[in-house]
């Protein structure tokens, strides 16, 4: 109603001269702000702007500093929208014009602190409203670029916060907080497309996230473990797309960089899991025991996430020996491992009842004979299986570079291992499939149900397509 009024107002003495037309609009506002009323100070002030521009004079001046008010009344109102629309309408006033531009400073100032706040409260769509009239007025500060590619980063807008960014770094080149969102950037881009199987675009996007980061550290530590998550990542996504020699000429870098990390912070016990998972999954378990025995045996730690990487580094070693043919040795740290994660050493002692040789539910399983398989299709792309071990089938199929004979000789203690697990007996025939690389399992369909990422590794992914079998 008050807006109505407003308007029909000001349509009554429209047909007095400019000058007189202005004032009385002037005149109008003022009183409204007396009442409180802002919003309707606003219009009035608005449509007297409107009226000035052809030809503004010193009244334009004096009319813009109260409309500065009137904006920061608007804005402890918490009618923030409105606030907005005001300060946008001086800004560009005062650009279209080129007048005075201490009104216009004044409002930038308010409309960042506005911005702030809106991002502050989860407040995106107002909070990135106010970034881009800030920005596309010229006016944008380091930190307002930045503040508005983190606006669009949480709206989920990863390449409009990449562009802005781009924007923000061509204007001021040695912003380092910049690249460290254009990283950020390019990191999210790069998670959307490895979701979707694109592979060579997420490499392309990690790469120049890392590249970005690497020119910050050379200058500041305060992206170190940015760094280091990022070419992890990289280095993981070479590893799943069967580029093993690439993957083996980052390793180093990775490792150092994790270590830098982890030295400047060493309150940041996440960075030493995470170089604990890096060890493990290049084969260096050795060194994952090292950096991840201590983290669980610290008091406080919360989660689940430690022990599983710890269980995961034992059981690598385990691996390592019993392929080596030490299971004695293998022995030793299925023990060590119950001493240091006692919630899992019921695992750990089935574990080591099976790699024993005076086990007599073992005894079958140790018969040659026991083990039957036949080559039932042999192709360029895998070679195809099929294997009875005691009343249990399987169909294999494996990528012509594995040597099907070590296979067969870690099935039927892994068969035997599953049965103590699972006392229900195996229903044939199970289908068992070992991919060469990602792109196979994409082919398959991409069902996260039944692969689960923590089997990707070294190259090649291993799992039960009966996602009910262990």
């Amino acid at each position: 109603m008050n807006l109505l009024c407003a308007s029909i107002g000001a349509m009554l003495i429209l047909a007095s001269g400019n000058t007189t037309t202005i004032t009385s609009l002037m005149e109008m506002a003022r009183r409204a702000e007396k009442r409180g009323a802002h919003a309707l100070a606003f219009e009035y002030y608005k449509r007297a702007l409107s009226l000035s521009g052809d030809s503004p004079g010193s009244s334009a001046l004096e009319l813009l500093n109260e409309m500065c008010t009137t904006c920061e009344h608007l804005a402890s109102q918490a009618s923030i929208p409105a606030a907005i629309d005001c300060m946008s309408t001086v800004i560009a006033f005062t650009k279209e014009h080129g007048i005075h531009a201490q009104p216009a400073h004044k409002c930038r100032e308010s409309l960042e602190r506005i911005a702030v706040y809106l991002v502050r409260r989860g407040r995106n769509q107002l909070a990135k409203e106010a970034l881009q009239v800030l920005c596309n007025d010229g006016a944008g500060t380091p930190r307002r670029w930045l503040l508005l590619a983190l606006v669009h980063l949480r709206m989920g807008e990863p390449q409009r916060a990449l562009s802005v960014t781009e924007q923000g770094m061509s204007m001021h080149p040695s912003a380092v907080e910049l690249a460290g969102v254009h990283a950020a950037s390019c990191a999210t881009i790069a998670r959307i497309h490895t979701g979707r199987g694109e592979l060579v675009e997420a490499e392309q996007m990690l790469r120049r996230a890392v590249a970005d980061l690497e020119r910050i550290t050379e200058s500041s530590s305060t992206m170190w473990a940015s760094l280091a998550n990022l070419r992890y990542h990289l280095w993981n996504l070479l590893v799943i797309t069967g580029r093993g020699s690439e993957a083996m000429q980052m390793e180093d870098a990775v490792e150092r960089q994790f270590l830098l990390a982890s030295l400047n912070r060493p309150d940041r016990i996440e960075l030493n899991l995470e170089l604990g998972r890096f060890l493990n999954q290049s084969g260096d378990w050795k060194q994952a025991l090292l950096w991840l025995e201590p983290v669980v045996r610290t008091d406080g730690i919360p989660g689940t996430k430690p022990r599983k990487l710890l269980q995961d580094a034992y059981l690598e070693a385990v691996r390592y020996w019993v392929r080596t043919g030490r299971p004695e040795i293998a022995g030793l740290y299925l023990q060590r491992a119950g001493r240091n994660l006692p919630s899992e050493r019921h695992t750990f002692e089935l574990v080591s009842r099976w790699l024993g040789d005076t086990n007599e539910q073992w005894a079958p399983y140790r018969e040659k004979q026991f083990v039957e398989h036949r080559v039932e299709e042999r192709k360029n792309e895998a070679i195809k299986i099929k294997v009875v071990v005691g009343r249990a089938m399987f169909k294999l199929r494996l990528p012509r570079r594995l040597d099907p004979g070590f296979l067969l000789t870690l099935l039927p203690r892994a068969v035997a291992l599953n049965q103590e697990l699972f006392p229900e007996p195996l229903q044939g025939p199970v289908e068992l499939v070992v991919l060469d690389c990602y792109q196979d399992y994409l082919q398959l369909g991409g069902d996260m149900s039944w692969l689960f990422p923590s089997v990707l590794r070294n190259g090649l992914a291993m799992s039960w397509l009966n996602p009910d079998r262990g």
